[in-house]
């Protein structure tokens, strides 16, 4: 992975100052002042991001929106920046594919720790280069790829985690808290929510020939899900 951190942020102050702090660090940083300009640098060094630092809240296209437009195109760590510590609004950032989510003001230190976690969580995973292969599914982890019966699935990063986990288990009945255990740190926002659920559900819609009535990711009533390897 590079070191190249793109940082879409409208607030001047913040960009200098994370520009400055993460440049002493040894980073290369690129800006953008709007989601427009940002999805445009990320276009065009998309190869290069090592992660992105991305505000929810821009004069143009929200955050939400650019991170669905990043994780169509790429598996790059993003932490989404946000004014508002709402539940709500970071479970809605997790659902759409980011790594992790900062609220303003935030110390650049607490900052800079998540950005290092984030990453070093990224690079073991791509490290370990592991293919599995049960059935007709084929999974190889250096790459980040999925193929089922010899066509390619593309997962968002979660959603890459969560089948991986899955398949380890497979055929076996995984709770919701296992999952929530092995996969979340901030655990409480997966407590009440139906993040998991909605994971589940686009994993199904990308795997099943008929996601009302899934073969392979199949709930068991009361108790959690079960991925099915014969």
């Amino acid at each position: 992975m590079g070191k190249t951190i793109l940082i879409i942020d409208d607030e001047e102050d913040i960009r200098e100052v994370l520009s400055a702090v993460l440049k002493i660090q040894g980073y290369e940083v690129l800006t953008a002042e709007s989601g427009l300009k940002g999805i445009d640098i990320f276009r065009e060094n998309k190869d290069l991001l090592a992660l992105v630092l991305l505000d929810v809240m821009l004069p143009d296209v929200d955050g939400f929106q650019i991170i669905q437009v990043i994780r169509k195109e790429s598996k790059v760590p993003v932490i989404m920046l946000t004014a508002k510590d709402r539940t709500s609004d970071k479970i809605l950032g997790l659902e759409l594919g980011a790594d992790d989510y900062v609220v303003k003001p935030f110390d650049t230190s607490e900052l800079l720790a998540r950005i290092k976690a984030v990453m070093r969580r990224y690079d073991e995973d791509v490290e370990k280069n592991n293919i599995i292969t049960p059935k007709d599914i084929f999974v190889d982890e250096e790459k980040r790829k999925v193929k089922l019966k010899d066509k390619e699935v593309f997962f968002t990063y979660t959603e890459f985690e969560l089948f991986k986990y899955l398949l380890r288990r497979a055929n076996e009945v995984v709770t919701r808290n296992e999952i929530k255990n092995a996969l979340w740190k901030e655990k409480e926002l997966y407590q009440w929510s139906r993040t998991i659920d909605v994971h589940i559900s686009h994993i199904r819609e990308k795997i099943e020939d008929n996601p009302e009535d899934p073969e392979f990711l199949v709930t068991v009533p009361q108790k959690g899900y079960k991925l099915k390897i014969s």
